[in-house]
C-alpha cells in the first residue's frame, strides 16, 4: 500500500438522487475532488445573475458517478455529455445541480452561513 492509497478512504461520498422526471431513475454524485474543482474554476463563467443551462450541465457532468464511486464522464466527454444534459427539463438540471453543489459544500446557504462564522 502507498502512502497515497491510506487516503482512499477518504475519497468524496456518494449521493443516490431519485430523478421523478426520468421515471425515478437513480444517478449516483460525488463531491468535486481536486482534479474536478480546477476544472470547475476553469470552467467560462456567465454573466453575473443570469442563468446557463450549458454551465449546469457542465457541473453535473463534473459530479456524476456510478455507485461505486468511479467518475462517469471522462474528460474528453465532458462537452458532449454536457450538450446531451442541458436539453433535459429546467427542473431536473436545477435538482441535479442543487445536489451537486451539497456534495462539493458548494451550497449557497452553506456558503452564506460559512461566511458568517
Amino acid at each position: 500500500m502507498t502512502a497515497i492509497s491510506k487516503f482512499s478512504k477518504y475519497s468524496p461520498p456518494v449521493h443516490s438522487v431519485t430523478v421523478e422526471q426520468w421515471g425515478g431513475e437513480t444517478v449516483y454524485l460525488k463531491g468535486m475532488d481536486a482534479k474536478a474543482m480546477e476544472v470547475f474554476f476553469d470552467l467560462p463563467g456567465g454573466e453575473e445573475g443570469k442563468y446557463s443551462a450549458h454551465r449546469s450541465a457542465l457541473i453535473i457532468t463534473l459530479h456524476l458517478c456510478n455507485e461505486d464511486g468511479e467518475r462517469l464522464i471522462a474528460d474528453d466527454e465532458r462537452e458532449e455529455a454536457a450538450k446531451e444534459l442541458a436539453g433535459h427539463q429546467f427542473s431536473v438540471i436545477s435538482n441535479l445541480l442543487g445536489e451537486c453543489m451539497k456534495a462539493s459544500g458548494l451550497a449557497q446557504d452553506e456558503i452564506e452561513e460559512a461566511a458568517g462564522n
